[in-house]
């Protein structure tokens, strides 16, 4: 790979010469950098998934000679919208105004797959640099980028009621709401970039995944709200049926200027779960195992929200809202969500003392 320079804004925080990574602004390097120095793989995860139908389209249609994960990222400089981190060559007079995202011609190649984006000429899209596997792309409205991603109906029933959920429950989540018949919309977390959002792996180890208490305890040693808000998310997580979190869909917030981690992101990505997941009214008593016994190690400091059937019965009306009749019925058969997430929380109430008796503040040991 040739030498270059990684940047926050026009700040060069590392050189990367002769395939070995210098850091030079320690306290806004992307954490997963300062942790590992692995330039290349953290450029190859901010591509583009190629699974995606869409994605192959999009990189004909752009004209793209190399297709791979990194020199994918490379042809708009890494850049992200949701962070202001992006490289250059290392001699490059580049600046961040030059590569920031303004506009994105090419949303509706990447979101519908649009063939008339052949008649457009190469232009610096977020779509090479917008992750995951579903079909999806940054629009920007009103001078705020907006999220908009295709999914099937329980998908996105799941994407919204917990988000209506978490909101009732007072935690920390993204407001997600349908845009259309199959596709749910939510506006940037980070404001335009005004934080720096990264994903969880620049704290944790991969072979710390689901280590829940290892982790707990390294946001609790930031601050006590950020390991509160993964502890929450964790809750959700648990009677929900969430079975896809991982290191890449959650994450934090840092100020852009000094490199602090302000706090958790928004929970979001909470498509595979409820009804995702199957005809069920019982939890899965297998999969809420590993979240009670950490449960059980925090119990003295961490208090989880209270879910009761009033909330958990409003947070469906609000949903509802947002679908058919026939589609409410269509859900119904697959999964009364209502029980079933009174019935997981029953559970963990049966195997953990959920409210903390001790408040005291400490720090821990990781």
């Amino acid at each position: 790979m040739q030498d270059l320079v990684v940047l926050s804004q026009d700040t060069v925080v590392a050189r990367y010469i002769k395939n070995q990574l210098e850091i030079v602004c320690p306290n806004l390097i992307p954490l997963y950098l300062k942790r590992t120095r692995n330039l290349e793989k953290w450029l190859a995860e901010r591509a583009i998934d190629s699974h995606r139908t869409n994605s192959r389209l999009l990189k004909r249609m752009l004209r793209l000679q190399e297709k791979d994960d990194v020199n994918t990222v490379l042809a708009v400089h890494a850049a992200t919208i949701t962070d202001t981190y992006w490289v250059k060559p290392l001699n490059s007079k580049l600046t961040y105004e030059e590569v920031r995202f303004k506009s994105n011609d090419f949303a509706e190649v990447a979101l519908n797959g649009d063939s008339s984006g052949f008649n457009i000429p190469f232009q610096h899209t977020p779509e090479l640099t917008n992750i995951g596997s579903y079909e999806k792309c940054w629009k920007i409205k009103d001078n705020h980028w907006y999220m908009y991603k295709k999914e099937p109906l329980d998908s996105l029933f799941s994407e919204i009621y917990i988000s209506k959920l978490g909101k009732l429950l007072g935690c920390n989540v993204v407001d997600y709401n349908r845009y259309d018949q199959n596709i749910i919309c939510c506006k940037d977390f980070t404001d335009n970039a005004t934080m720096n959002f990264e994903d969880a792996q620049g704290l944790i180890p991969e072979n710390k995944e689901f280590d829940f208490l290892y982790n707990f305890k390294i946001f609790y040693n930031i601050n006590r709200q950020i390991g509160k808000d993964y502890a929450d998310m964790l809750y959700l997580d648990a009677v929900c049926m969430n079975v896809d979190r991982h290191i890449h869909n959650y994450g934090v917030l840092r100020n852009i200027e000094t490199g602090e981690i302000l706090q958790l992101a928004p929970n979001f990505d909470n498509n595979i779960s409820l009804m995702y997941n199957g005809n069920r009214l019982e939890p899965v008593k297998g999969f809420i195992t590993d979240y009670t016994e950490f449960f059980k190690s925090i119990k003295d400091i961490y208090t989880p929200p209270i879910i009761s059937p009033e909330i958990v019965n409003q947070a469906f009306v609000e949903t509802a809202k947002q679908f058919s009749v026939k589609e409410i019925g269509e859900l119904k058969q697959q999964m009364n969500v209502i029980e079933f997430i009174l019935n997981s929380q029953k559970y963990i109430e049966q195997n953990v003392r959920l409210y903390a008796t001790c408040k005291t503040y400490k720090k821990f040991k990781v």
